[in-house]
């Protein structure tokens, strides 16, 4: 069930890689159906994108502060300042 509820996932550009805790909580978002806002930073931001497309979740949206994405792994939609 797809729920209206967002989560931010955030996270340095010196965190790498995602550890099994990461993935599990990211994961127990995911079965909640949550939509996902991430970064588009390299490093922590990258890395949480590569997971949710590993695992062909697509409630997600990449935020940029200047409304290009240096990162956008799945293509996800893109939003942000103009």
């Amino acid at each position: 069930m797809y729920d209206q509820t967002k989560v931010f996932i955030g996270g340095s550009r010196r965190v790498l890689p995602l550890n099994k805790d990461v993935k599990s909580r990211i994961s127990n978002i995911v079965d909640r159906g949550l939509t996902i806002i991430v970064g588009a930073a390299n490093a922590a931001d990258k890395a949480v994108q590569q997971y949710l497309n590993e695992l062909g979740y697509r409630h997600v949206i990449v935020f940029c502060t200047d409304g290009n994405s240096r990162n956008n792994v799945g293509n996800s939609f893109s939003a942000g300042s103009p």
